[in-house]
């Protein structure tokens, strides 16, 4: 896959936040460390936390690309997204250790109300609402246990998906 000038500022900065807080961090800091100039970052980006809201954004992208929401695919399209997350480890740990997931809620819920979209009148949109904030708190908490339990396990732990899976 062919590497963007986004995806070198998201590296670096994320390489940045290993040994330092984002507050700590300068956009020097940043684009030196990608080995971009100054007008790349700011015709991509804001500032910092945007960097983090694109890695983001990008990663909820993977999760709905991964296995396409539908009405009977609830259990694997929750598996897949899970798999996923897992799959960035690293990188949400360090969001993680430095007090930066706030920022992963609002583009869990702005993905939500996309594929709710999908769905149209096929699925309660209140239980959709209902299953991703307790999703993104059990994300949440997961990230902060360090991963310790399988994607399948956590999923199993939702009884709307859990069911789904059985029919």
């Amino acid at each position: 896959m062919r590497r963007t000038v986004k995806d070198y500022i998201v590296d670096a900065l994320f390489e940045l936040l290993k040994k330092k807080d984002i507050k700590s961090i300068s956009i020097t800091d940043v684009i030196t460390k990608a080995g971009v100039c100054r007008a790349s970052f700011y015709r991509n980006f804001y500032a910092l936390e945007d960097v983090i809201h694109y890695y983001l954004e990008n990663l909820g992208k993977r999760c709905a690309e991964r296995s396409p929401l539908t009405k009977d695919k609830i259990y694997e399209h929750a598996l897949a997204s899970f798999v996923t997350i897992y799959e960035e480890k690293e990188k949400l740990t360090i969001l993680n250790a430095r007090d930066l997931l706030y920022l992963y809620d609002d583009v869990v819920f702005k993905l939500c109300e996309e594929q709710m979209k999908l769905l149209e009148n096929d699925i309660n949109p209140y239980s959709v609402y209902m299953t991703t904030g307790s999703s993104v708190f059990a994300i949440r908490a997961w990230i902060k246990n360090g991963f310790r339990d399988s994607p399948e396990s956590i999923v199993k732990l939702f009884p709307k998906f859990h069911s789904d899976s059985q029919q």
